[in-house]
């Protein structure tokens, strides 16, 4: 019985770890996306110039938005880091960009409902694991 309880124990330790860090890395990409708003005060037209598609190693795709917009006569052509297997964009679509005055190249889409998802997925992945570990942990230990 100690052995059980001992490894019990150590695996809830993992998930633990585990858990914290994913509940940890989301509030730290809320945090950055946060900031990012704050920094991004300016705002201006932009399209979707194109849908790029990534192929994972199961045979999925991700879709993943590109973004044009111009400040000061420059153009900003960004491929968004976030994607999905069915994109809420189609090409040539107008989007309002909001861009850091300091530097253009930081911007974010206005309305782009995976940006601020990302950091909800990890937070709700690590209490997930928490709860169903501790679920596990207390069926094994009352299996006895």
């Amino acid at each position: 019985m100690d052995d059980k309880i001992s490894m019990l124990l150590i695996v809830d330790c993992v998930f633990a770890v585990t858990c914290v860090g994913l509940i940890i890395a989301g509030l730290i990409v809320r945090s950055r996306n946060k900031a990012k708003h704050e920094r991004c005060t300016l705002v201006t037209n932009g399209k979707v110039a194109d849908i790029t598609i990534s192929n994972d190693s199961d045979g999925g795709s991700t879709q993943h938005p590109v973004f044009s917009y111009e400040v000061g006569g420059k153009k900003y052509v960004k491929t968004s880091s976030v994607g999905s297997t069915n994109t809420q964009y189609a090409i040539g679509d107008d989007v309002v960009v909001h861009y850091n005055p300091s530097d253009p190249h930081e911007y974010y889409i206005e309305g782009y409902k995976l940006e601020g998802f990302t950091w909800i997925i990890l937070v709700v992945m690590g209490i997930f694991i928490a709860i169903t570990a501790t679920a596990v942990s207390v069926i094994l230990l009352n299996a006895n």
